[in-house]
């Protein structure tokens, strides 16, 4: 299954990731800094911020999405 994983970045993110692709699964993962990407081997990483939408990168990739979590919170 192909699954996007947002606020990957994050410590509950990061654990989420590794176990779905143990699990087989293709992970995109949305992140809003590209510097800060965690080094995970076999994640699709995405750019984006979700708070200046449209994310065009990100309606093209979201037609392979089969399932997504969302784990961004405000402060």
């Amino acid at each position: 299954m192909n699954i996007l994983v947002t606020g990957a970045n994050g410590f509950v993110g990061r654990h989420l990731i590794e176990k779905l692709i143990e699990k087989g699964h293709q992970v995109f993962a949305l992140v809003r800094d590209p510097h800060k990407k965690v080094k995970i081997n076999g994640v699709k990483w995405i750019e984006g911020d979700l708070l200046k939408p449209p994310l065009p990168s990100l309606k093209k990739k979201i037609k392979k999405i089969d399932y997504a979590y969302y784990l961004v919170h405000g402060l």
